[in-house]
């Protein structure tokens, strides 16, 4: 089984560890987990903004290497969903490491809020194209986390851009989903409580 990599191509010797593959899946959903807990305290006035830079930028450097890693496994196995899985990370990872940027530097959060609203709009063909994909029960979890993530960015614009919604609405969001979409499920494929969890592909 070849979780997020597709079956390799004919006669390939590629033969990659579920067990490995998972424990990255984890890892790379963990350190994200921190940067969304951590943002979402500053927003909700618990912390200063340059204060959780470094945190930002370790964590987005870190998972630009797992993302990198996980690309490289994807496309020796023949490509398949675990590119755009990868990519996802990356562009998770460049989100993470421009936000640290710019809360070191001192700037305000008014480019996070365009961050948000390009990183908001990346999420909308992750969406569809993990829809389509024949994933079972991944799919469902995959394209569920997407839209998730979709709302979490568009909060930094309506919050600071275009202020429709409060700084408050936008930290419980990022606060939430720390924990529903990468530490629970994070935790879930640990301890072993699903018997076919989202990764585990036929």
């Amino acid at each position: 089984m070849y979780p997020y990599f597709g079956a390799p191509p004919r006669g390939s010797e590629v033969s990659i560890s579920i067990d490995a593959a998972e424990a990255l899946v984890v890892a790379v959903m963990a350190f994200f987990g921190a940067p969304f807990f951590v943002l979402g305290l500053v927003l909700l006035g618990r912390g200063a903004l340059r204060d959780a830079g470094p945190i930002f930028l370790a964590c987005g450097g870190l998972n630009g290497i797992l993302g990198l890693f996980l690309l490289f496994l994807s496309l020796q196995a023949g490509g398949g969903v675990g590119i755009a899985i990868a990519s996802l990370v990356l562009i998770f990872a460049t989100t993470w490491v421009s936000a640290g940027i710019v809360a070191m530097r001192g700037y305000d959060a008014a480019p996070l809020g365009s961050l948000g609203l390009f990183y908001g709009i990346t999420m909308v063909p992750f969406a569809v194209f993990l829809w389509q994909d024949p994933l079972g029960f991944g799919r469902i979890w995959l394209t569920m986390n997407a839209i998730l993530w979709l709302w979490v960015f568009f909060t930094l614009p309506l919050a600071f851009l275009f202020k429709v919604i409060s700084a408050k609405v936008a930290g419980w969001s990022f606060l939430v989903e720390a924990f529903i979409t990468l530490w629970i499920p994070a935790a879930i494929i640990i301890i072993g409580s699903v018997v076919s969890p989202p990764f585990n592909l036929p």
